[in-house]
């Protein structure tokens, strides 16, 4: 399960079935990353697709996008770079069990595989420069605690 966090719009919880038939447009990784096999989803039409479908209020525009991987390692990424990314769902293997976030260009910290949750920021003061680390591994058995969803590690 993949769980989407966002003050503005609503929490969800998809499987990748459902993440991906959110949005329509879709296409071959390797069409962003060459070399990269699989098929993926833009992000922009993806986050656009599901905030209008958000019980929330859609016009607001995040800042951020928080991403925390199964492993526990996390990016917040300025929602200015997240323009060409997309989340690839599928490899030449098959359907992966949760989706592999991948923003192109020359700081691979910001592709995260087996992401578990996705976290909409919205925090002007925030840096516009990505911000790496961990979640306190105390809690990411519950994603619902407030380190869990918006913390990292020190």
């Amino acid at each position: 399960m993949i769980q989407i966090f966002d003050d503005h719009k609503g929490d969800e919880f998809f499987d990748i079935g459902e993440m991906i038939s959110v949005s329509t447009y879709h296409l071959d990784a390797e069409e962003r990353v060459p070399g990269l096999k699989g098929r993926a989803v833009d992000w922009d039409h993806w986050y656009k697709s599901w905030a209008a479908m958000a019980s929330g209020e859609s016009y607001l525009i995040p800042t951020h996008l928080k991403i925390i991987a199964v492993d526990g390692r996390t990016a917040v990424i300025p929602w200015d770079r997240l323009r060409d990314a997309m989340f690839v769902y599928e490899t030449q293997d098959g359907t992966l069990e949760t989706i592999h976030f991948v923003v192109p260009g020359d700081d691979e910290r910001m592709n995260l595989p087996n992401v578990m949750q996705l976290n909409m920021i919205y925090n002007m003061e925030l840096s516009g420069e990505p911000v790496y680390g961990r979640v306190d591994e105390a809690n990411t058995a519950n994603p619902l605690f407030s380190e869990a969803k918006g913390g990292m590690a020190k």
